[in-house]
């Protein structure tokens, strides 16, 4: 199983700042490639700021100005980025294992892994901003319930990223880090060569958006299944696209 992508972007807050984060997620719904949570912290005192940075929820925005406000987002200085990227085989074997884990489940770990992260670099969490997974209400007793009094205020609400600007810089940071992830992807079945030092199989890079509705996505996994190994590393193979196909 691969292992996940956590990182987190380099910067510190004075202990005694209240900040607020917001938690989005990209890619939950594709079959192909990893499914990414991102959070964005600001100091209380820098909200002024980061509102004037325009961010808002990425589906709302053009590719170019996704990866301009990610850019504005990492050269402000007053914006603290967590992300984590799970691979689509780490879903699928979490989805598949004998005590099966569901995608909610796996959503919700890693937004609490993202707001633990922040709590122990020393961030004061004064609100909490997450855009849903599920039930709104039972999502945030769930969040509340686990960090008890070391959160300030949670508030978990349906369309969080155009709603909250601080969800949608999460957002944005999430869909970009997808992007990136999926347009620099490099298939480790390619890497497997024959006597003559050429990859034995080679896939297209035209996978499409990914979605299971896409058929650019559904004639790229057609062409991609091996009849002996099955899809490749890019594929969630957890999903129910790839039983049909």
């Amino acid at each position: 199983m691969l292992a996940d992508c956590k990182y987190r972007m380099s910067m510190e807050f004075d202990s005694n700042e209240e900040c607020i984060l917001g938690i989005d997620e990209a890619g939950r719904g594709p079959v192909l490639g990893p499914m990414v949570y991102a959070a964005a912290v600001v100091s209380v005192s820098k909200m002024n700021d980061f509102e004037k940075l325009g961010c808002n929820d990425s589906k709302q925005l053009t590719a170019d100005d996704r990866d301009h406000l990610f850019q504005i987002i990492h050269q402000s200085g007053f914006v603290k980025t967590y992300v984590d990227s799970m691979s689509a085989e780490y879903l699928s074997c979490e989805m598949l294992k004998t005590h099966k884990v569901s995608l909610n489940v796996i959503s919700h770990n890693s937004a609490i892994k993202l707001i633990q992260n922040a709590l122990n670099d020393g961030i004061r969490l004064k609100h909490v901003y997450v855009d849903t997974v599920g039930d709104p209400g039972k999502y945030q007793m769930l969040l509340e319930k686990e960090f008890g009094g070391n959160v300030g205020q949670f508030t978990v609400a349906k369309k969080a990223d155009s709603t909250y600007n601080i969800v949608g810089a999460a957002s944005i940071v999430a869909k970009v880090t997808r992007d990136r992830v999926l347009s620099n992807w490099k298939f480790k079945e390619e890497q497997i060569l024959d006597e003559n030092g050429n990859a034995v199989v080679c896939f297209s890079k035209n996978t499409g958006s990914g979605y299971p509705s896409d058929p650019v996505s559904q004639e790229w996994m057609k062409s991609s299944i091996d009849n002996v190994f099955g899809y490749p590393n890019l594929v969630r193979f957890s999903w129910g696209t790839t039983k049909i196909l």
